[in-house]
């Protein structure tokens, strides 16, 4: 992941996320109701998500993401591979014509 990125958000290691889905997309922010076992930065640009969460977006391990950032709002969206040819695949069909 990207660590200025992260330095914008002002997220350090240790900080639990909580998580939603918007579609086939995650939304990671922090929060005050967050309970163990919720998403964490376990180092300078890396977030470990939980199975459960990575399984209803069909993010596997080792998958590369595209991540968007409002950090006036302290968010972070993770755009799995799926979310992404979601989004760009129009795009790419109209490119190969």
């Amino acid at each position: 992941m990207d660590r200025q990125l992260f330095a914008a958000l002002g997220w350090s290691e240790g900080d639990l996320l909580g998580l939603r889905t918007e579609g086939a997309v995650l939304v990671a922010e922090p929060g005050t109701d967050v309970v163990p076992g919720a998403a964490m930065v376990v180092r300078a640009g890396f977030v470990r998500v939980p199975y459960r969460w990575r399984r209803r977006v069909n993010l596997f391990l080792g998958d590369r993401v595209l991540l968007l950032a409002s950090p006036s709002r302290k968010r972070l969206a993770i755009y799995a591979p799926v979310a992404i040819a979601e989004v760009f695949g129009p795009v790419l069909d109209g490119l190969s014509r």
